[in-house]
């Protein structure tokens, strides 16, 4: 065909160019091709004619079947000659296609279902499995060894969710390939690897058995009850086998198989090996009995398992010093044991806390070879710094290891443990950790770039940390007996108790921050300390009577502090933050309502709002554009962190009375200004969001104040302003489309949520005296959902999280604007919650829930409105009603003829026989008893008459009653 070589010659410009522009272009003529109705016909020309194979298509279960097929055909005659990166991908196509449709029932199925036929049911995506799993063995090696790459894809691809439109529809494959299929797959591949470990086997076979370990450890790997676990935390350690496998395992053939395998197999195939012993040391024990479990544990030493049952092992001590022996030699080893050494040191720190579990009279030995362990460590780290030529290098790198090395040991003694002995040992590590530290400081200089004269940025890391260490061993609230770490600290150092500690960390942080102005990692973890301690209920009274602390609430500017100048990139701007808050948290400790306290506090960032406005006056002139973006967001940031502290009603109202109204006409002025700046914009918005989050009810100001409605007015003005101009920019492309468009209307719609939820703005107010604040905000939420493709809504969990939050309370409380909306809109908002129902995030779907919850109980009240309400006072209106009657019988006649005759006629004899029933017994008076009667044949005409107007049957008794008149 003509296409074939322009299709080939695309697909190789997508995928072996180095120019972006040709992939670029090569990439939009593919989409084309995956948007025809050809797309499957020529991707098979592709596959069996071309080279290469590019984008995606949705296609139809059947198609996929063709596909699947073909796929399989296409391998088997072909694999051998096909390069091995495009085996893999061909086998993960089938894999996926196979995953997709894991319950696709063939047609022919419902058919014969529908008429009663009694037939089995026919899964045609599952046949191929059975073939395959019957294929492996030594005689075929090609086929065998397709087969098992197939199997090992499929296997992989279902223990994954990774293409998949929903979590429901994951774990039903999930449970269902795992009863039906799994355990067959285990089998075959633990038997073939027991038939031929004592084969001497060629090259190729060998290359069989190490594919079919493969499959094995993927089998042990797999997901058995669907709990979908976070692959990074260290905690998911079980493997939890199905009951229904007990029988492959409790004899511990399998750990004798796979240790054969370790002995017998390349040294390539150790890792897998290594692998699956890791996995079944990590069986749950509930698989096992009391004598099974020790019987399987005697045959797996070398896992990871309780130290009570592995001192019952009759070769425990011999292994432990194998083990101890193996581990000091890797950690000497630094250059080539770097990625192993986690988990070596994880072993034995979990060997040690299972100390307090043994039996006195066990010997556990590990009192003899951790010490071992943890000196060639330390040994290992101080040598591999001589690798440095300067000699002062090398002090500083062996400074760096021995100061981060006791910090850790400081706090990583356990509390049961703890004594005035070990307090006195942490005190003289300390005690040398400060000189060191003293000294270090005392030659520093400052200098034209970012790191100062004589300043080693990893040794200043390691002395944070030892304080950061200490403070959490020795400065908490709940520590409340006098420890005995200070005696030797006052003795060497004269730190005779926690203020003098204390003051000591102060001066180290404003040390980093006086000569590290630039670096933020430095910065961060000084302040993340700064704001550690003040968040202490005893620590932070201590610290705010420190001198040096009172220093610096007095003196908190660029001329004292570099990094609050606009001379500092963006990035490390953001340090500012967690500068004020603790500094706000320190000033507002003993808050007495000194408001000249918290002015005198904010005098510095008033004379930065009142030099902006008057730039801002003068049409920015005199200044260069750049540097006022700069001012602007280190203003924003420092009030952010001030606002994050203002956790009481008071000082939050002098806050908002300091800003309002300059400060958000700065905030409005800048998101006109620069919509797509989104160095400046992002600051701005987060400020806001905190602004109107209403943290321990600080919002909830007096009845006669308006601070709250102010608050929210001009909110809204500055999120719709931004919000429209933000819709006029022109498209970016996707490597800055988060930072510069979705990350923003993220933070818009965390700001409306939190204005929605704060419960201290009555919105009704805005409606009734005509004001738009609220319809503006809700509109421009609108607006900015459908501006992002619903395919790039789900890939970023905070925008996606932000999104369904404010929904949900957006239906709660607004349904009138919902039900407004076009239907176009409304219809995308519906999706939406689809789409979130569908989620992996638990958040998204429980907003999504709710939401979907709300908007059908406001339909479902909308629709059952016409029920007739029920009459509170029925009996009293009855009364005076029989008189009427009464007095006015031509009136009523009227009325029944009107009535009846309005209904349609299969209805017109009820009303007849109902009219009748009314006035039933009722005498020509007005008598207590004669409007009784008529009052109880009043409540029974109001019942049928509803019957009557929903089509309902009328009860029996009032058929009876129409005979017997």
């Amino acid at each position: 065909m003509d296409e074939l070589p322009v299709l080939n010659s695309l697909c190789k410009d997508l995928y072996e160019s180095v120019d972006p522009q040709v992939r670029h272009r090569a990439e939009m003529n593919l989409a084309e091709l995956s948007e025809s109705p050809e797309c499957l016909q020529r991707c098979m020309l592709l596959l069996a004619r071309g080279d290469l194979l590019g984008g995606k298509t949705s296609i139809t279960s059947t198609q996929k079947l063709e596909l699947a097929k073909y796929l399989l055909e296409m391998l088997g005659q072909g694999a051998p000659q096909f390069p091995p990166y495009l085996v893999t991908s061909l086998c993960q196509l089938f894999a996926r296609l196979t995953k997709q449709e894991w319950t696709y029932q063939n047609p022919n199925n419902e058919n014969q279902q529908s008429q009663g036929d009694d037939v089995k049911i026919d899964y045609p995506f599952r046949d191929p499995v059975d073939s395959l799993v019957k294929t492996i063995n030594m005689d075929n090696l090609e086929e065998s060894m397709l087969a098992v790459q197939l199997l090992t894809m499929l296997v992989s691809d279902m223990n994954s969710a990774a293409g998949m439109e929903s979590v429901n529809k994951h774990r039903k494959n999930l449970s269902q390939f795992r009863d039906d299929f799994l355990y067959e797959i285990f089998s075959v591949s633990l038997n073939f690897l027991s038939d031929n470990v004592d084969r001497n086997l060629n090259e190729r076979q060998i290359a069989l058995l190490h594919t079919v370990l493969n499959l094995n450890l993927q089998c042990l790997l797999f997901d058995y009850i669907g709990s979908l676990t976070d692959e990074t935390s260290e905690d998911n350690c079980n493997v939890q086998i199905p009951t229904a496998w007990r029988a492959s395992f409790t004899d511990g053939k399998i750990v004798q198989l796979m240790f054969k395998l370790l002995d017998k197999l390349p040294q390539e195939s150790s890792e897998k090996v290594m692998t699956i012993i890791a996995q079944l040391a990590s069986i749950r024990r509930t698989l096992f009995n009391g004598t099974e479990r020790q019987a399987y544990v005697q045959k797996l030493v070398e896992g990871v398992v309780a130290l009570c049952e592995l001192i019952a092992v009759p070769c425990y001590s011999h292994m432990l010093r194998l083990l101890a022996e193996f581990t000091v030699q890797s950690l000497r080893m630094m250059e080539f044991s770097a990625n192993s050494t986690y988990f070596l040191m994880t072993f034995w720190q979990r060997m040690v806390t299972s100390v307090p579990y043994v039996r006195n009279n066990d010997e556990h030995l590990l009192n003899v070879y951790c010490p071992e362990i943890m000196t060639a460590f330390i040994e290992s780290r101080l040598q591999h710094v001589e690798n440095v030529d300067v000699n002062t290098a090398i002090a500083e790198g062996r400074l760096v290891w021995l100061i981060t090395l006791i910090g850790t040991a400081v706090f990583g003694k356990t509390t049961s443990t703890s004594s005035d002995t070990h307090d006195k040992m942490d005190g003289e590590l300390i005690a040398r950790c400060i000189t060191v530290m003293k000294f270090n400081d005392n030659r520093l200089q400052l200098s034209n770039t970012t790191i100062p004269l004589k300043g080693n940025l990893r040794l200043e890391v390691s002395f944070i940390h030892m304080l950061e260490q200490f403070r959490r061993a020795y400065i908490m609230d709940q520590i409340t007996r006098a420890s005995a770490v200070y005696d030797t600290l006052e003795a060497e150092l004269r730190i005779s108790e926690e203020s003098d500690m204390l003051g000591v960390i102060v001066q180290k942080i404003l040390t980093n921050l006086k000569f590290w102005p630039s670096n933020s990692d430095l910065l961060d973890l000084s302040l993340s300390l700064l704001k550690d301690l003040s968040l202490g209920y005893s620590a932070v009274r201590k610290l705010f009577r420190l001198p040096e602390v009172q220093l610096l609430l007095n003196n908190h500017t660029a001329d004292h502090f570099i990094f609050l100048g606009p001379t500092i990139d963006y990035q490390t701007m953001k340090q500012r933050t967690t500068f004020y808050e603790a500094l706000t948290r320190l000033l507002t400790t003993d808050y007495a309502d000194d408001e000249e306290m918290l002015q005198r506090f904010l005098r510095p960032l008033t004379d930065t709002v009142e030099g902006i406005c008057t730039v801002i006056q003068n049409n920015c002139q005199g200044i260069e554009e750049e540097q006022l973006k700069k001012i602007i967001c280190g203003l924003c940031r420092d009030l952010r962190g001030v606002a994050i502290a203002s956790t009481t009603k008071a000082i939050f109202q002098l806050l908002f009375e300091w800003m309002y109204p300059e400060v958000f006409n700065i905030m409005q002025f800048s998101v006109e200004k620069w919509p797509g700046c989104a160095d400046v914009v992002t600051p701005i918005l987060r400020l806001l969001s905190e602004m109107v989050q209403n943290r321990q009810q600080r919002l909830k100001f007096e009845m006669s104040s308006c601070s709250a409605v102010l608050l929210f007015k001009e909110t809204s003005k500055i999120v719709s302003i931004y919000g429209d101009r933000l819709l006029q920019l022109p498209d970016v492309s996707k490597d800055r489309v988060y930072k510069e468009r979705y990350k923003n209307i993220g933070v818009i719609f965390l700001i409306l949520k939190n204005a929605l939820i704060g419960a201290y703005v009555p919105f009704g107010v805005f409606r009734l005296y005509g004001d738009s604040c609220l319809q503006d905000a809700l509109t421009t939420f609108v607006k900015l959902f459908m501006s992002i493709p619903p395919d790039d809504f789900h890939s970023y969990t905070k925008i996606a999280q932000n999104h369904y939050n404010l929904l949900e309370h957006v239906v709660q409380d607004n349904m009138p604007f919902v039900t407004n909306l076009s239907v176009d809109v409304f219809c995308s908002l519906l999706r939406s919650i689809h789409s979130g129902l569908s989620s992996v995030d638990a958040i998204v779907i429980t907003s999504a829930c709710s939401s979907l919850d709300t908007i059908l109980n406001y339909l479902y009240r909308r629709l059952t409105r016409s029920t007739p309400p029920s009459n509170k006072c029925q009996w009293s209106l009855s009364r005076p009603l029989l008189g009427l009657i009464l007095i006015q019988e031509d009136v009523y006649s009227n009325m029944k003829r009107e009535l009846t005759s309005q209904q349609t006629y299969d209805r017109q004899s009820d009303f007849d026989m109902l009219f009748t029933q009314l006035m039933s017994n009722v005498e020509m008076n007005l008598t207590v008893k004669n409007k009784d009667t008529f009052t109880q044949n009043l409540t029974r005409f109001r019942r049928d008459i509803a019957m009557v107007l929903k089509g309902q049957a009328l009860p029996a008794t009032s058929s009876v009653s129409q005979e017997m008149q």
